[in-house]
Formats: C-alpha cells, structure tokens, sequence
C-alpha cells in the first residue's frame, strides 16, 4: 500500500491534482492485482459466496436465455469480474445435465487481476469446463457465436465522477495531496454531463452529483457485441434506478467502511451504480427489477427447497438465512438491482 500511495503522491506532485475517476480506476486495479478480496477471509463477500442457491438460479436463467436463441450448437458465456470463479462454477454445476449444452457453451472471462485468473482456473476445472479463455477487456473478446453475458458486482467496480455544486456552480472532485497526506480537492470542471435531473430540481449548496461514463461506455460496448451476434445479458450491482444527487463512494476492508484515501490501493473502492443512464443504452430491450424480484421469479425459493432436504437441521438454518440476506428488503434484496437485456433473432 506505501508504494502504491507514493506512485500516487509523486504524480500529483508532477501533474498536480488527480481527477476522481483516474485515482478511482487505478485504486481498483491495483487492489484486484495484488490482495485476497473475496469471503470471510478477505475484504468483502458477493452473493456467490453467500449461498449456491444464488449462482443455481443464475444458471437456471442462463439456460432459459439458451433455449430463446434456438439452442445454438455453439454459444459463449461471458462473465464479467468472476471474483473466484464461485458463481460460475455453480452455473456450471447446476446446468452438467442440460442436454448439448456443456457442449455448445465456449467461457470467457473478463478479468485483468492474474492472481483471480488463476482461482478461477482451479474453479472451473473442478466443474470439466471446456474452452475456457481470459480477454483483459470486452474489447479483446471476438465473438462469433451468439453471446449471454453476466456482470454481477462489476458494474459498481467502474470508475466515477463527481461533481460539487458550490457558490452557483460546479467543480469536480479530486485528489490532492497535504502534508504528506492524500486529500480531497477541488478542479475546474470542464463539462457537465446532460442530466435531466439538473433540469427538474436546483442543486442545494455543497450537493454532489455523480456520473460514469466508463460504465456507460461498458454497457454501450456490449449492447454493440451482443446486438451483433444476438443473445442476452445481465448486470447485478448495488444501485438505484433514477438519478439522483448524493455521494455513494465507499471502500470496504476486512469487511469494514474505511478511509478510502487512507487505504488507497488496500480496500475494495466502489460506488452505487446510477442505473438509469445505463438503461437509456438498452431502451426496449430491458427489464429492470429489485433483486429479490428478479430471484423470486427465477425460483430461488425452489432452489432452497431442495437443497434443504438433503441437510441437517443446521444446514437448513444456514440455507435460510443465506437466502433470507438474498432477498429480504432488509438485506440485499431492495438494494441490489437487476438490468436484464436481451436482444434476439
């Protein structure tokens, strides 16, 4: 983390202040490239490693979207920031006896970190994947086949920006650097995002705006792959539905709220996803529900139930709760949003 920072203090001292959305990239990248992130041992843990009933209905999902497409003799499965590779090797798992697809599925993962890329291996192979290979970016992914696509918890990953509306006007945040300390500034903002919600309410002093165009730019991008050779595609994130003023940045270590200057680089930096300008992208082709929605239509509940009759009296209360955090609109059922996109023949 001394290093990483004083990477960071030394071009702001060359270049002067660092615009949000440059710290926040490199903060993520380096923290995937060079910390154990996932499960009770690491920083944080995604819904795969909550319960396997998450990553069984996924799976269930994935299959209908085959069966849409004709059942293709050749499809690929992209999965965006694999984390472990819990949630695909569950997915793989539940689907082992679908008739002909094991063998028409060809895996890509999207994914930089090298150290994940390697857990990821060890997951999948344990599941007899076939075809497996890693694009660092969506760009590098050649398609040829029809495409289903899953980003669960990648989306909130992407860099932001921020702005801040003081004295009639806005500047954008940044970082800076103070007695040897890194500290939140202010810079010149050079343009302002057209937002509908500028136009509808007036900004209170020292109100914060926040807009994506990286995350934009990913959804556009696989709207452009998927429309090309038809499929579907789903993003799972923490999020909400309309903009809105407000600052969402986070950092999470050892599964606690932390500094995110102070251990830039050593926690998990992330923000709610503004979902609304990413479904303006996908208009007429998306379904847009709170999580627990999404779960519940797809059979969780069924999931449950069948697995718990298998299990002790322990297990089944693990079970329970485990799908109780899932879905509950106290947990991460209201939370977590899903945008469903499909484009087919």
């Amino acid at each position: 983390m001394a290093d990483f920072q004083a990477q960071i203090k030394a071009d702001i001292a060359l270049n002067g202040p660092m615009r949000l959305d440059i710290f926040f990239g490199r903060c993520v990248s380096d923290y995937y490239a060079n910390h154990h992130i996932f499960g009770a041992k690491g920083d944080f843990v995604t819904a795969p490693e909550i319960s396997q009933c998450f990553g069984e209905v996924i799976g269930a999902w994935v299959v209908a979207r085959w069966h849409d497409l004709g059942c293709p003799a050749a499809f690929h499965l992209i999965e965006c920031g694999p984390g472990n590779g819990t949630l695909m090797a569950d997915i793989l798992r539940v689907t082992r006896h679908v008739p002909s697809f094991h063998c028409a599925l060809r895996l890509c993962f999207i994914e930089t970190s090298p150290a994940l890329r390697a857990r990821q291996k060890t997951a999948v192979e344990a599941c007899s994947a076939r075809d497996v290979q890693w694009c660092d970016d969506i760009n590098d992914m050649k398609t040829e086949y029809p495409v289903i696509l899953i980003a669960n918890e990648f989306l909130d990953a992407l860099s932001i920006r921020q702005i801040i509306y003081n004295n009639e006007s806005w500047a954008e945040r940044a970082v800076g650097v103070r007695n040897d300390q890194l500290v939140w500034g202010y810079m010149p903002l050079l343009d302002i995002p057209h937002v509908d919600l500028f136009e509808k309410t007036k900004p209170k002093q020292g109100a914060v705006f926040e807009f994506s165009p990286r995350r934009e730019l990913f959804v556009a991008q696989v709207k452009a792959m998927i429309a090309m050779q038809k499929g579907a595609a789903l993003f799972v994130d923490y999020g909400h539905g309309v903009s809105d003023y407000g600052d969402t940045v986070q950092a999470v270590k050892s599964h606690k709220f932390v500094d995110p200057l102070e251990y830039a680089g050593n926690a998990d930096l992330t923000s709610h996803v503004d979902f609304e300008p990413l479904l303006r992208h996908c208009v007429g082709h998306c379904d847009f529900v709170k999580q627990t929605e999404f779960l519940q239509r797809n059979g969780i509940e069924a999931r449950r139930d069948a697995i718990m009759k298998n299990a002790s009296t322990a297990q089944r209360d693990d079970i329970e709760k485990a799908v109780h955090r899932l879905c509950h609109e106290d947990e991460m059922g209201t939370l977590f949003k899903v945008m469903e996109c499909r484009w087919y023949p």
